[in-house]
């Protein structure tokens, strides 16, 4: 027994020893606030690292908000792994999530950049408004300083509103360490900050909105794959809704019609939605449930720019707390999102999602549809989602088409890259279509031309 207890000592020793080598020496956490979204960046200089681990504490607060998270080196930007552990007896009450970044060899001091997007950091005030009210506030909540399990020698907490308009900004009880320019607000420096100190202040800010509070509660995107006819059709199915507060009263379009002539519609309505594209889209359209929709401004990029730009103007404005259901299509040339390789396999580039800035989505869904006959060796995507496998079958079709379905709660702008997907296609399979078009225009002619030979005369 005593050995026993001798040996968990010893462990626990060690534990403790590592911990205590490692220092952050400055850490600066800066949130940069919008409306239905938010993107925190926490820099962390850290000398004396020796395990080849760095352990990081994300608040319950920003982990049930969370839509994308990253770790990095600042020198050079490279990505470093990280797994989730079980929190500690430290931070257990407090319901923090803990991170163990893998870190390089023989890096006894680096800086360390944490980036997380959010959505819905922020609370709507009040909680609805009349068509005649003109803004609304959003409230931001947050620690005063970051929680980490090592000693930090100096520590500053920034955030950045999307307004200068601020109604409150201080800490619950003392505001002797805050400043504030325009929309910016610094807290500390704090010094010698211990090991788990988990703060007992907070940081209210209470801003003016100066826009909707959009969330896309469904958003689907099918993307399929034509080799005969070298494009990439897609077609995004979207139901929108003003998250900010809601409708107080009726809505009369009279209101409507003379603030849009004043120019002082109110801050939460909805009136355009603006979408990037990949650059030379074509065939491009909006439509909802009650057909094409002709209130849209489509700006097509050339090959120097990076996108496309596509402006939608709803049926009608969307007040606080109403949904827009609608779609959007358009065509790549499959030149730009496909390259065939040495070995006869196909990479694939496909966009996950065009999610326009400061919109927060619940759930998105990408399914790529390849050629008939195609098969899979690899699906890479930059980030973790669910991936799942069926078959889609459409016209003309004789075994269907091998479909990747990719999906993941809670995403938002920082979900826009590409997906790669490796497949190949046989010489036969490439033939399939036509082969089997020809295939049944002979049976046709056959069929017509045997009926014609019958006699059908008594």
């Amino acid at each position: 027994m005593n050995n026993l207890l001798s040996v968990l000592g010893l462990i626990l020793f060690v534990n403790i020893s590592a911990l205590a080598a490692t220092v952050n020496d400055n850490i600066v956490k800066s949130t940069k606030l919008f409306h239905s979204t938010a993107h925190s960046t926490t820099t962390y200089h850290v000398s004396g690292v020796d395990d080849g681990t760095y352990d990081i504490l994300i608040s319950p607060n920003e982990f049930d908000q969370l839509s994308h998270l990253s770790v990095s080196l600042k020198e050079s930007g490279e990505q470093l792994p990280y797994t989730w552990l079980n929190g500690d007896s430290y931070v257990q009450p407090y319901n923090f999530k803990r991170l163990a970044v893998q870190l390089p060899p023989n890096t006894p001091q680096l800086t360390l950049v944490l980036s997380l997007s959010l959505n819905n950091p922020s609370t709507p005030l009040p909680s609805q408004l009349t068509q005649d009210d003109l803004a609304y506030s959003l409230s931001f909540k947050t620690y005063t300083h970051v929680v980490t399990p090592y000693h930090t020698n100096e520590m500053r907490v920034k955030v950045r509103a999307p307004t200068s308009k601020i109604h409150r900004y201080g800490m619950t009880h003392d505001d002797s360490k805050t400043t504030k320019n325009g929309g910016s607000m610094v807290y500390g420096p704090w010094m010698d900050v211990a090991p788990y100190s988990i703060p007992t202040d907070h940081i209210e800010i209470l801003y003016e909105a100066a826009g909707p509070r959009l969330k896309y509660e469904v958003s689907e995107r099918s993307a399929q794959v034509s080799h005969w006819g070298n494009v990439v059709s897609f077609r995004d199915d979207i139901v929108v809704r003003n998250n900010g507060p809601s409708l107080k009263g009726q809505f009369t379009r009279l209101t409507h019609q003379a603030q849009t002539f004043l120019n002082v519609l109110p801050t939460n309505i909805a009136t355009m939605l603006s979408v990037r594209l990949p650059a030379l889209s074509e065939q491009v359209f909006f439509v909802d449930q009650i057909g094409n929709v002709t209130t849209s401004h489509y700006k097509q990029g050339d090959g120097h720019s990076s996108h496309s730009l596509l402006q939608l103007k709803p049926r009608y404005p969307l007040m606080g707390g109403w949904k827009y259901s609608f779609s959007i299509g358009w065509e790549n040339s499959l030149r730009f999102a496909a390259k065939l390789a040495r070995d006869g396999t196909t990479r694939l580039s496909i966009p996950f999602s065009s999610t326009p800035e400061d919109v927060a989505v619940d759930r998105h869904t990408t399914r790529i549809i390849l050629p008939e006959g195609a098969q899979v060796h690899s699906v890479y995507v930059p980030f973790e989602v669910d991936v799942q496998y069926e078959t889609t079958t459409s016209y003309l079709d004789t075994i269907g088409r091998n479909t990747v379905v990719l999906s993941k709660h809670n995403t938002s702008d920082a979900h826009n890259g590409d997906v790669t997907i490796v497949y190949s296609l046989s010489l036969f399979n490439a033939l399939r279509k036509p082969l089997a078009v020809a295939a049944v225009a002979f049976a046709l002619f056959s069929a017509t031309t045997l009926l014609r030979r019958i006699n059908t005369r008594i």
